[in-house]
């Protein structure tokens, strides 16, 4: 692989192929830091699954480490961070929904992980938290003056800490009785998927629960005084809550999608999934071939991809295929259902017939008499002014633009969905 950029070591933790490739895929398509100030989008990251080191471009981590965003761009920051966080929660209410009655997972893993993707690229938005520590130094506000707000995390603390204390005597003789066994049941099923580290681990049994239990502390309460109040330290708690969420709702995931590989593919042991990328896991679980096992790799975030190495062999995964939905920019709004005709030159304008989709690269004049059958249009490149965008604006037609690979996703007769309200294009099961 190719050495161009100085890194250094921005975090270190051990991870798998499955999680890093789902943040690192997510962050290239839907991290956006120059919203808020930065002169990069996001950072050229590389991994290192030897070390479990996490390094950044020297020149990035400077700017980084330089910034002194407003309170304001916090706010902001937060806002952006809240959304996404709102939209995946919502999301993952109904996948479990769908999860528990559907007859083909399969069905349900690309929007899965497509999601997962949008709601993995807010990770780098937390580098806004060296601006926050040194602001918080400079008013002399101290880490544990940052006021704690409620997560999964918390409410699961609390009701194991009730439990232990209406069991005191039972948990004390070792006693599980049949009471408190079951209210470690009902624990888990609520908070169990807390026992996820995005892919790997497993969700917490009553035997996990029962160990937690019996290594709780006194439960005594640290001296309390008056809190201190500020717009930093309100700003640093709704950051530290929305960090905290962002790693809940990534468990969560993580705990549903083991469910739906499970249920689709009960022949392939959980575990082999942490060894591979997205595009792979989705393969198995629509039924292909495991891939053979890799060991250790290195994936780098680079400009034109994500390129992955194992074993001194590299490779570039740029624009890579998500089962079968894609996403873009609305030019038109509308919703329709249609054939999809992938067009690349206008000799391919033939195939399209009235009420088709049209998919291409991009529109030009050439395209015109396929666009007027045509009942919606996507493309992979374009703006707001291209021709897809103009046309569809004259012809009152659903147009979804730059959705990067929509050539790729669809092929010709694939029965797709074109919501340009929302600038989302599926394939139809």
């Amino acid at each position: 692989m190719a050495k161009t950029t100085s890194y250094e070591i921005a975090v270190n933790h051990r991870s798998d192929l499955l999680t890093q490739d789902l943040i690192f895929t997510g962050i290239r398509r839907h991290c956006r830091l120059s919203r808020f100030g930065f002169s990069f989008d996001y950072p050229l990251m590389r991994y290192e699954h030897a070390t479990g080191n996490v390094l950044y471009p020297k020149e990035q981590i400077r700017e980084i480490a330089e910034a002194e965003p407003s309170i304001a761009t916090l706010r902001k920051v937060i806002n952006a961070l809240e959304k996404e966080g709102a939209s995946y929660a919502q999301y993952l209410a109904t996948f479990e929904k769908e999860l528990r009655t559907t007859k083909k997972p399969a069905s349900l893993t690309s929007e899965y992980f497509e999601r997962s993707r949008r709601m993995a690229a807010t990770i780098p938005y937390f580098v806004f938290e060296r601006a926050l520590e040194r602001r918080l130094k400079r008013e002399g506000s101290l880490g544990h003056e940052i006021p704690v707000l409620e997560t999964d995390t918390t409410r699961a603390t609390k009701m194991l800490a009730k439990i232990g204390k209406r069991y005191a005597k039972a948990i004390t003789k070792g006693d599980r009785t049949p009471a408190l066994t079951k209210e470690l049941e009902l624990f888990c099923q609520k908070y169990g998927y807390l026992g996820m580290k995005y892919y790997q681990g497993a969700p917490w049994s009553v035997e996990d629960a029962y160990g937690m239990l019996t290594k709780q502390s006194s439960g005594r309460k640290s001296p309390s005084g008056r809190s201190k109040k500020s717009a930093t330290l309100d700003v640093a708690a709704q950051m530290l809550r929305m960090r905290t969420l962002k790693w809940e709702l990534m468990c969560k995931g993580a705990f549903l999608f083991r469910q739906l590989a499970e249920k689709a593919r009960p022949d392939v042991p959980f575990e082999r999934f942490l060894d591979w990328r997205v595009s792979e896991a989705l393969a198995v679980v629509d039924g292909a071939r495991t891939p053979r096992r890799r060991g250790v790799f290195t994936l780098e975030l680079a400009r034109d991809g994500v390129i992955i190495e194992f074993g001194g062999k590299s490779s570039l995964i740029e624009h890579e295929i998500v089962g079968d939905v894609v996403r873009g920019v609305c030019a038109h709004p509308g919703l329709v259902r249609g054939r999809a005709k992938v067009v690349l030159t206008p000799a391919d304008s033939k195939k399209v017939l009235n009420g088709d989709v049209l998919v291409a690269t991009m529109s030009t004049p050439d395209f015109l008499p396929a666009m007027t059958r045509a009942a919606a249009f996507v493309t992979d490149i374009g703006g707001i002014t291209c021709h897809a965008a103009i046309v569809a604006r004259e012809m009152r037609k659903p147009c979804v633009i730059g959705t990067k690979n929509a050539t790729e996703v669809f092929k010709d007769g694939d029965l797709v969905e074109v919501d340009a309200e929302k600038g989302i294009v599926r394939k139809v099961v």
